[in-house]
C-alpha cells in the first residue's frame, strides 16, 4: 500500500467507469495522482492513464506502485501544465 493509501473498492471504480462509458480507447487524467492508487485502479479499463502530480516525489512513488502497467504514464506537474 503506497504512502498508506488503501486501494479503492472495485465497486467504486465500476460506478465511475460504467456511466461514463470508459473503454480501452479512452485516456484518463489522474490529476494530483499521489502514489498512483487511482491510476492503478483505472489502468485495466482505459487505453492510457496520465498520472500527474506537482510534488516531484509523487511520480516516482507512483512508478513503484504501477510497475508493470504499460498504459500508465507518470508526469511531474499540475493542472496548469
Amino acid at each position: 500500500m503506497p504512502g498508506g493509501s488503501p486501494p479503492y473498492a472495485d465497486l467504486l471504480i465500476r460506478r465511475v467507469a460504467t456511466p461514463t462509458g470508459l473503454a480501452r480507447c479512452h485516456t484518463v487524467l489522474n490529476l494530483g495522482c499521489g502514489p498512483g492508487v487511482l491510476a492503478r485502479a483505472f489502468a485495466p479499463l482505459a487505453g492510457e492513464i496520465v498520472a500527474m502530480d506537482p510534488a516531484p516525489e509523487m511520480p516516482a512513488a507512483a512508478a513503484q506502485y504501477s510497475d508493470g502497467l504499460a498504459n500508465v504514464r507518470l508526469v511531474a506537474g499540475g493542472s496548469a501544465d
